[in-house]
C-alpha cells in the first residue's frame, strides 16, 4: 500500500473477544503510532469510534467552513 506523505493515516491493532458464549462482543483498538489502547463494551461503540476518526480527519483535511459572502 502506497500512502501519500500528506495523507491522514491511522493504524490500529484490533482485538475482539467474548467473555462467554452468551455474552456480547467486546473490543479494543491499540494505536500503532501512539500505543494508546481504547476499550469498547460493544461493537457499536467500536464502529462509532472508527467513524469519528474518519470524520475528524475529513474536517481537518477540508478545513473550517467559511460563510458565503453575498
Amino acid at each position: 500500500m502506497n500512502i501519500p506523505s500528506n495523507a491522514h493515516y491511522f493504524s490500529y491493532l484490533l482485538r475482539l473477544w467474548q467473555e462467554s458464549p452468551q455474552a456480547g462482543w467486546r473490543a479494543s483498538v491499540q494505536s500503532v503510532q501512539s500505543k494508546e489502547i481504547v476499550h469498547f463494551v460493544c461493537l457499536e461503540d467500536l464502529i462509532a469510534f472508527l467513524w469519528l476518526q474518519g470524520e475528524v480527519a475529513e474536517k481537518e483535511r477540508i478545513g473550517p467552513a467559511t460563510p458565503i459572502q453575498p
